[in-house]
């Protein structure tokens, strides 16, 4: 697994029989230059996941949902993930957070 934020950059990884990419919400920092990941939302996701998904053949694109980002019930969250994935094409998505 390797991080892309771009179609670009996902090429190339997809090009390297990379297995998974995934959209980091560390795409705040890297493509936007904020000092955290914290800004980033949901929207932002979906349009960096977009353009990766658009990218990738043999690869599997993987957007992270950031715990910031996951609303406060499981239902919501479920929601949020399937919106990711119904408009970004993005083949999983990755839940992180703390219990």
């Amino acid at each position: 697994m390797l991080t892309a934020y771009d179609y670009s950059m996902a090429r190339i990884i997809d090009g390297a029989g990379i297995d998974v990419i995934l959209v980091g919400d560390s795409a705040s920092n890297v493509m936007a230059g904020t000092e955290t990941t914290l800004p980033i939302t949901l929207d932002q996701m979906i349009y960096h996941a977009t353009s990766v998904v658009k990218a990738v053949k043999p690869s599997i694109g993987c957007c992270r949902h950031s715990v910031r980002l996951l609303p406060g019930s499981s239902g919501e969250a479920l929601r949020s993930s399937i919106r990711i994935m119904k408009e970004s094409g993005a083949h999983a998505v990755k839940i992180e957070g703390r219990c």
